[in-house]
């Protein structure tokens, strides 16, 4: 059998939220910064957002805080809703303004709706450092320019390799901050649509700092440990000594 290629292992890091965040609203505006921050909160995919088939004003309720997805615009098919939080709640607010029930949420200027956006995405994700353009030639970093300076070759913006961070990736990090938040895989998986725990374990990304905090769990949770064998044992000490009252 041919073997199985590994998944990939992209995800956005907690210190890294805040810049990418500011690229989105400086690259594309309101759309792409609220649609980066529904993809990096509940893990939903390009196609249940954008597209023709996207996200409309009518499965916004503000009244009771709920977004829904139809059944059958899902990648599974069925239908979900979630909560918003008070980010996204005021990001959807602004993109709704004006607008209704049945427009698109994320629509440009002249009110198309959003269906592709390559690369205001990679230039958002090159601002914030957490995305790089390569040489086509030789695969090292290019200046602002495009200029490579290794093989001393020019490139258009259409010849560059993008390497870096993708909106899937936004997936892994949803469900690895609803899992660290302790929001229960139950309902995390609910949230993000996965239907499968093999699938869902997948998407849960480890990280270095996730390893140093489960040392520092482990170590706290050993010293209490220790803390009240001390305390049994000098109880029983206690108990063992014949009185001293006559």
């Amino acid at each position: 059998m041919l073997k199985e290629s590994k998944p990939r292992q992209g995800f956005l890091k907690p210190n890294e939220y805040d810049s990418l965040a500011q690229a989105c609203t400086e690259v594309g505006g309101l759309w792409l910064r609220s649609i980066f921050e529904i993809g990096a909160t509940y893990g939903w995919r390009l196609r249940e957002l954008t597209g023709l088939n996207g996200l409309k004003v009518s499965q916004i309720n503000f009244t009771v805080n709920f977004i829904r997805l139809e059944v059958g615009t899902t990648k599974n098919g069925d239908g979900r809703q979630v909560s918003m939080t008070s980010v996204v709640r005021s990001l959807l607010t602004e993109c709704c303004r004006g607008k209704a029930h049945r427009d698109f949420v994320f629509t440009r200027e002249n009110g198309s709706p959003i269906i592709s956006f390559r690369r205001a995405w990679e230039a958002a994700c090159i601002s914030a450092g957490v995305g790089r353009q390569l040489c086509r030639a030789c695969d090292e970093v290019v200046d602002g320019d495009r200029h490579c300076g290794t093989c001393d070759r020019d490139w258009t913006a259409d010849q560059v390799k993008y390497d870096g961070l993708i909106f899937h990736d936004l997936r892994r990090t949803a469900v690895s901050g609803m899992v660290n938040a302790g929001v229960s895989e139950k309902v995390a998986m609910t949230i993000s649509g996965h239907k499968t725990r093999a699938i869902f374990d997948r998407y849960h990304i480890v990280s270095p700092s996730d390893l140093k905090a489960a040392a520092r769990k482990m170590e706290l949770h050993r010293a209490e440990q220790m803390d009240a064998a001390s305390v049994t044992a000098d109880t029983a000490q206690q108990n063992s000594e014949p009185s001293k009252l006559q």
